[in-house]
């Protein structure tokens, strides 16, 4: 439930519609095979921005404004 209610939230976010319109698009043509709806390695799943910060097994995928915190990018 509080998945949801944070997932929720997070739609509502300036962040959200940048992502919507410039990452999704990357992360589904690149990522999403894996870390997508139907399969999450190491419990990471990129095609939600809701998901993205709440991570996998090595945390959040990223830091809202901080890029050097952030696990996706140092990953990508």
């Amino acid at each position: 439930m509080l998945g949801l209610l944070l997932i929720a939230s997070l739609s509502q976010d300036p962040g959200s519609e940048f992502f919507e319109a410039n990452i999704r698009p990357l992360l589904e043509e690149r990522c999403t095979k894996c870390h997508g709806e139907e399969k999450q390695k190491a419990g990471l799943r990129l095609d939600l921005y809701g998901s993205i910060l709440i991570g996998g097994e090595s945390g959040a995928a990223i830091t809202p404004g901080d890029v050097n915190d952030s696990l996706l990018l140092q990953a990508v």
